[in-house]
């Protein structure tokens, strides 16, 4: 070990812990081992120049556990300008790495661990913070903006997280970390997003009782985690948090997601499937339709509606209920046809592809049919698929 003149901070070429004299021999020096950058460090041996401080990280191995024992890996870090550190790498046989140590009282310590095995009780579930927030947000920019620029993706999901819907602990996030790395320094592994809403469940006796259901989304895996088993460790670690989240004032219920994936990954992991399919209709900006526009300012006292009827439902013998709904009325059946009329000339004037309803009931099937309006049937079985 040696101090570089003139710099308060000590600089190691390299270091080694042993737990016996023999396993140095499992050890040897490497001359240009994961080098970032080709520019100078003062002090380090083979440099072209002298005096020159890259702006950029360069990091280089001195030493490397090859098959057993302890060793300990020291490295040149020449991130911060005129500023050098010593990052002491401790690695167990060919499990490579396992911690990292910045040797500079005046910086926190920092961690880049390999990745965990997925069995690894160093995994467990967290809450993303801001900056983690955007990065999720960029790598799943890919798959789900759409014709949005990475930017206006991201404003829209911030945009979101604010709406009604998310506020007041409605929307949570929760990511798959390593708990021993700090937020905003540990990988990604898994992420996905749930949604607090409110249900009702009936027991035998038709009693109906208010409960929580969660609702899961965008369960996302980065393309360079994949086939590792993380997102299945997020869902099994999730899986057993939800029973109590958010519980301190009303019983859970159950969780609810739409699979894109198909049936068997969800449930391997415990959501049931169910049978999921919709009706398919074309947009035409032909049609005509009594239909009324519905605006934000009116959602609530349809949704007050719309909770006294499905109470109502709950509450009835099942066997009364599914009767009732067979007996629809023709004026049922006009309201329905100029909503999916409606619906097909809004889809036109968006330039949609294609209009779809999912999950109508028997009852709302046999009414569509009375309307004369034509559709396509579609049973899912690899997007949308409804999982309990």
């Amino acid at each position: 070990m040696g101090k570089e003149k003139g710099q308060e901070k000590t600089i190691g070429i390299f270091e080694i812990q042993q737990q016996t004299p023999k396993q140095i021999k499992n050890l040897r020096v490497l001359e240009k081992q994961e080098a970032r950058h080709s520019g100078a460090v003062p002090g380090l041996p083979g440099s072209p120049h002298n005096n020159v401080y890259p702006d950029q990280p360069m990091l280089k191995t001195v030493i490397k556990t090859m098959k057993h024992g302890v060793a300990t890996r020291t490295f040149l870090d020449t991130t911060h300008r005129h500023n050098l550190d010593v990052l002491v790498v401790q690695g167990l046989g060919d499990s490579g790495a396992t911690s990292i140590e910045r040797k500079n009282d005046n910086m926190s310590s920092i961690n880049h661990s390999p990745r965990p095995d997925t069995r690894s009780p160093r995994l467990h579930l967290a809450h993303p913070t801001d900056q983690e927030n955007i990065e999720i947000w960029k790598v799943t920019s890919d798959a789900w903006k759409d014709c949005l620029s990475v930017d206006m993706y991201i404003k829209e999901a911030t945009y979101l997280m604010a709406v009604p819907l998310a506020r007041n602990g409605g929307m949570s996030q929760w990511v798959l970390v390593d708990k021993n790395l700090p937020p905003d320094q540990r990988p990604l592994l898994a992420s996905c997003e749930t949604f607090r809403k409110r249900s009702w469940i009936s027991d035998s006796a038709c009693s109906v009782t208010e409960t929580i259901t969660h609702g899961v989304a965008s369960v996302f895996t980065d393309a360079k985690f994949r086939g590792q088993g993380y997102a299945s460790r997020l869902m099994t670690e999730f899986a057993a948090k939800l029973h109590t989240w958010q519980t301190e004032m009303t019983e859970w219920a159950a969780s609810i997601h739409f699979s894109g994936i198909g049936k068997e990954f969800y449930s391997n992991l415990g959501w049931h499937a169910f049978p999921s399919h919709s009706l398919e209709f074309e947009p035409s900006a032909e049609e005509l339709s009594a239909a009324v526009p519905i605006f934000a300012a009116d959602l609530e006292q349809l949704c007050e509606i719309d909770e006294v009827l499905a109470r109502k439902a709950l509450s009835a013998p099942s066997t009364v209920a599914k009767n009732k709904a067979l007996l629809e009325s023709d004026l049922q059946v006009e309201v329905l046809q100029a909503a999916l009329l409606a619906a097909k000339i809004e889809a036109a004037e968006w330039e949609l592809h294609s209009l779809k309803l999912w999950g109508p009931s028997t009852a709302v099937q046999e009414m569509i049919r009375r309307t004369g309006i034509e559709y396509r049937y579609e049973d899912r079985e690899k997007e949308g698929i409804c999982s309990l």
